[in-house]
């Protein structure tokens, strides 16, 4: 149900507001500025807990390039009939007549990224320790090749003592 339409249409700064709140329409809002935007004020949503999906189902969905039938307009994007396997609560109607909310999809896109975040500061981490081992065994080699030099300069002297003593 459209409560407002038209620009500077009441209520509020939206050109067209979708209901008002849960038993009316979800809120959602084109602004003036030509933006959709989605009802997402704490106060209207309840029961609110993370979400499952993340890089796992990222790593399922198979964006194509594609041409519209009837109009041949270019475009990208992801098949519905696909996504529904993967994302079902963003895909709605029947074979035939499939939508699909392109920005629910930011979600799942930004846990994926929180999870891959997560594996690269494992990473880093690992990465620092086998650079600390490195260095603490190069700083072993070095300490060795010195006294390894140590050791053969004291042989050396001693060798020079014992031919200096034979040969008297």
């Amino acid at each position: 149900m459209v409560v407002g339409w038209g620009f500077g249409a009441q209520p509020g700064t939206a050109a067209i507001r979708v209901g008002t709140g849960a038993t009316n329409g979800s809120g959602a809002t084109l602004t003036k500025a030509g933006v959709w935007t989605n009802a997402s004020d704490s106060t209207r949503k309840f029961n609110i807990k993370p979400i499952n999906y993340g890089l796992n189902e990222i790593m399922k969905l198979k964006p194509v390039n594609y041409q519209m039938k009837g109009t041949g307009q270019k475009d990208f994007g992801f098949l519905a009939q696909e996504v529904k396997t993967i994302l079902p609560e963003i895909v709605y109607g029947e074979e035939g007549q499939m939508t699909l909310s392109y920005s629910q999809i930011t979600a799942v896109l930004t846990k994926a990224m929180q999870e891959q975040q997560l594996e690269i500061e494992e990473l880093k981490a690992k990465l620092k320790e086998k650079e600390d081992k490195v260095n603490n065994l190069e700083g072993s080699v070095t300490t060795m090749k010195d006294e390894l030099e140590n050791i053969k300069r004291v042989l050396g002297m001693e060798a020079k003592a014992k031919t200096a003593g034979t040969n008297k």
